[in-house]
């Protein structure tokens, strides 16, 4: 690489003359690169890293709600979500721990109700 600047003014102008080799530029770009590249694999290593981790916080309330459900689905009515707080997961549990309430109570109602035919029929 070459560049040459004119400096003073008239008759007594001189110039700068500067010349560089093209090789030793070429290898302070790949330098440049290089740095550039392992920079990046970082970031991304990094963001992939957070991102595991803020994935999995946000889908433990989803598994614990899957989990109740399966848990409704065998019978087991005693089993509640102790999710708190005022977002839509926490919605859902207060209205499947609700659920669970009710379907309780009617279990044991339509229980006691068999019971009670049985002994009519019994008589």
């Amino acid at each position: 690489m070459y560049l040459a600047l004119r400096v003073g003014s008239g008759g007594g102008a001189h110039f700068l003359r500067l010349a560089e080799p093209l090789s030793r530029l070429d290898g302070h770009v790949r330098v440049l690169w290089e740095g550039l590249a392992a920079v990046s694999v970082l970031a991304v290593l990094g963001a992939a890293i957070v991102s595991y981790f803020l994935a999995r916080r946000h889908a433990h309330p989803l598994l614990e709600l899957t989990r109740l459900a399966g848990a409704f689905a065998r019978g087991d009515f005693a089993q509640r979500s102790l999710l708190q707080g005022k977002g839509e997961m926490a919605t859902l549990a207060r209205a499947l721990n609700e659920m669970a309430d009710s379907l309780s109570g009617l279990v044991a109602r339509v229980a006691r109700d068999k019971e009670e035919l049985q002994t009519i029929m019994a008589r």
